[in-house]
């Protein structure tokens, strides 16, 4: 049979294998060695028949190295001088070809990526040899026509062969079983990409679950807080600290209320100290009455501006309303009203200071904002947990789709070429 014989259909006959068509689950550990084992028969007439390849091309090989050994031995002419340059550029064609030759890679059809190699080393090798310089070319075409035309001739065969080889793995099982290893591999690596997905997924819900407990708890610890008879105490002065700090407000007006009301008069004094009635002493003093009447209030010092208003009235031209008014105010001085108003207000002033003191001391305030602070740091985990956990699941369905996919595409590429109906099986 000639090689070309190899590429022709087969004629089916009574002897031929029967394909197995029942339904077979091969996990895809197994998946490699069981379509070895259904191509076995197919896979070593492959390989019978690429060794008879490879021995055409070994027999090329063979040839061109012993023309150009033939080649190697001759000389042109009888050593005159004029031709010891047409032996020379033979000499290193004969060197080149011998040193290309002597690169050519052993055979072997263990698989579809040897043979491929082999196959690409060969057709370099002859590419190389076909790259003759021009002026190389001439001479030894020109005093070694022969030899050359049969080296042509069988550089020309080994390219051919090389070129058959090539054609005939091209749609051979050992390239299906290569393709296949590769799809195995792929779709085994999308595996591992899920199960490390999974994993994720698993942690991501641990660590979620776990925060949900720890802010639970953290939510009892904090009405269990705001139970406790300490923390009533505490929430207790806070209310009474609100209480008199608005009382204090509220009697800091009533001051202000009763500056506002003679607040004309005490202008016009201010005016008349200032054109010269008085010393430096009560401008200065009475100017800082004027603009902080509640720190005169209760620093008792209100008998001083009443003396600096008695020696200033008559300066100020005041009128019969305007006299009213600060009669109206010197009457509260004299009789105790202000001083009612400043003991008050100190009195307010002192309990407050104590109480904030005592609020600021308290621990309640520091473990309640730790507890509220944890709340909002573990509600913040728990959301981007969430968005992981999201995250995921969708990359997990996407994944697990495409290998699903892929899965079903190298079944239908095994079922095909080998005539079976097997269903893959996967372990995440």
């Amino acid at each position: 049979m000639g090689f070309f014989d190899l590429f022709r259909k087969r004629e089916k006959t009574d002897k031929e294998e029967v394909k197995n068509t029942h339904m077979a689950n091969v996990h895809i550990s197994n998946l490699l060695e069981r379509v070895a084992e259904l191509s076995s028969k197919e896979t070593e007439n492959e390989k019978h028949k690429l060794q008879d390849l490879w021995k055409d091309i070994d027999r090329n090989i063979e040839e061109i190295r012993k023309i150009t050994k033939s080649l190697s031995e001759k000389q042109f002419g009888n050593g005159e001088k004029i031709y010891q340059r047409v032996n020379m550029i033979k000499d290193n064609y004969v060197k080149r070809i011998s040193s290309l030759l002597s690169s050519a890679p052993s055979f072997s059809t263990k698989s579809y990526r040897n043979i491929e190699n082999f196959c690409n080393q060969i057709k370099n090798v002859v590419d190389e040899m076909k790259n003759v310089p021009p002026k190389q070319a001439i001479f030894i075409s020109k005093y070694f026509k022969s030899d050359i035309a049969r080296i042509v001739s069988a550089i020309k065969n080994l390219e051919e062969n090389t070129t058959t080889m090539r054609e005939f793995i091209s749609n051979s099982m050992l390239l299906f079983r290569d393709k296949i290893e590769k799809d195995i591999n792929e779709i085994n690596q999308l595996v591992e990409s899920l199960k490390a997905l999974n994993n994720k997924a698993e942690k991501i819900q641990k660590n979620l679950t776990a925060d949900e407990e720890h802010i639970s708890n953290l939510k009892k610890k904090l009405i269990d807080l705001e139970k406790s008879s300490e923390f009533r105490k505490y929430v207790e002065q806070k209310d009474r600290l609100s209480y008199l700090k608005k009382k204090k407000s509220e009697t800091e007006q009533r001051i202000r209320e009763e500056f506002h009301n003679a607040k004309r008069p005490l202008r016009k004094i201010e005016y008349a100290i200032a054109r010269g009635s008085g010393n430096r002493a009560d401008k200065n003093k009475f100017s800082s009455f004027l603009h902080s009447p509640v720190k005169f209030v209760v620093s008792n010092r209100l008998k001083e501006i009443e003396s600096i208003i008695s020696s200033s009235m008559t300066a100020a031209n005041l009128n019969e309303n305007e006299l009213k008014h600060l009669k109206k105010f010197v009457d509260s001085v004299e009789n105790g009203y202000f001083d009612k108003l400043a003991k008050e207000y100190l009195s307010v002033t002192e309990e407050i200071n104590s109480l904030e003191q005592a609020v600021s001391s308290s621990e309640f305030v520091k473990i309640k904002d730790d507890i509220k602070r944890k709340i909002e740091q573990t509600s913040k985990a728990i959301e981007d947990y969430k968005k992981g956990m999201e995250q995921t699941n969708r990359k997990i369905d996407e994944l697990s789709k495409a290998i699903e996919e892929r899965k079903n595409e190298l079944e239908r590429k095994l079922n095909k070429r080998l005539g079976t109906n097997i269903k893959i099986t996967l372990q995440f």
